[in-house]
């Protein structure tokens, strides 16, 4: 009453501005059960923060001069209107939890087997079973081409796989140094004694003559620039005939 709104946001510091009956309500019932309270008194409207101040004296009479409100009478009317919930039998109040029956995931594929009849004389040939995702078809068969190649009579565990393939990869890049030309090897020179040999090369044009002529030594300088050029390129060109080569295995 008169007071400002900043004043009454917190109602545990010891400066609340409520009567301590209208705490207790909100701390214990709340809102609803207040007004079921205050509604007794049959209440004018409440009057605007623009009313006349005998307007706000005769609103503040009527809703406090009356005595305290019965909140507990209150909160009784309010539970006797509220329909009580249904009660839970034993049997939904503790329900059980559907099995759900799991299937086993196979571990491996099988290939399809189309037994077809070859002397049915009928018109229409039997439905052959359906087929299998083509990925699993196409496991299944560089699982047999391995087992074919390695020459094993069961089949491989997954490391029995991996090593078969480690294997074959091992092949497949011993085939291709046999056969590639002198030419192909030349990617697989170390580019790092490609360059000590080069840098040799400079050292000794370098030192090895020190002209004293103006005319020779720019002559030596340009040689020199050209070689480096030279050797340059040579190592780019190497690099990427090393990358192309290891793009070839998908290395």
């Amino acid at each position: 009453m008169g007071r400002h709104v900043s004043q009454t946001k917190a109602i545990n510091t010891g400066t609340y501005l409520w009567y301590p009956a209208e705490l207790a309500v909100m701390r214990e019932v709340g809102n609803t059960v207040a007004a079921a309270a205050f509604a007794e008194f049959n209440l004018p409207p409440k009057p605007s923060k623009d009313a006349k101040p005998a307007e706000k004296v005769a609103y503040s009479q009527a809703k406090y001069g009356r005595g305290s409100p019965d909140f507990v009478a209150a909160a009784a009317r309010l539970r006797a209107a509220t329909p009580a919930a249904p009660s839970l039998s034993k049997v939904s109040a503790s329900p059980q939890i559907p099995t759900v029956k799991k299937t086993a995931n196979p571990t491996a594929a099988r290939l399809p087997s189309h037994d077809v009849d070859l002397i049915n004389f009928e018109d229409v040939l039997p439905t052959p079973p359906s087929a299998l995702s083509k990925a699993a078809v196409g496991k299944d068969e560089g699982m047999i081409e391995l087992i074919e190649a390695t020459g094993a009579t069961s089949y491989p565990s997954e490391e029995e796989l991996a090593k078969a393939k480690h294997e074959q990869k091992k092949v497949q890049i011993l085939a291709h140094f046999d056969a590639a030309p002198p030419a192909a090897a030349l990617p697989m020179m170390p580019l790092l004694a490609l360059g000590q040999a080069d840098h040799t090369f400079d050292s000794a044009l370098k030192y090895s003559t020190k002209p004293k002529c103006g005319l020779a030594r720019m002559k030596q300088e340009r040689l020199l620039c050209e070689r480096s050029k030279s050797h340059t390129q040579s190592l780019k060109a190497a690099e990427e005939r090393q990358m192309a080569f290891f793009a070839d295995f998908g290395l």
